[in-house]
């Protein structure tokens, strides 16, 4: 049976996959909307497509220093 740590570990680590996937998108979305493919894009959608950008990036800091406390050597 796996210990709490374990678990811990790998849920960290799911959440970072996910984020990784999901901020993968908008940076894609991003690039696609600054060449202009998509044709016209509402500045709230830019903004909020930013904003998104920046949370996942914050969690994603978070995430790695709660793997970090978990996962560092003594």
């Amino acid at each position: 049976m796996p210990s709490a740590e374990d678990t811990t570990r790998q849920r960290l680590l799911n959440v970072l996959r996910e984020d990784a996937a999901k901020l993968h998108e908008v940076r894609a979305d991003l690039d696609r909307i600054g060449k202009g493919k998509d044709g016209y894009i509402s500045s709230t959608e830019a903004r909020g497509l930013h904003a998104l950008a920046l949370s996942l990036i914050a969690r994603n800091e978070e995430t790695i220093g709660a793997y970090y406390k978990i996962t560092k050597p003594n």
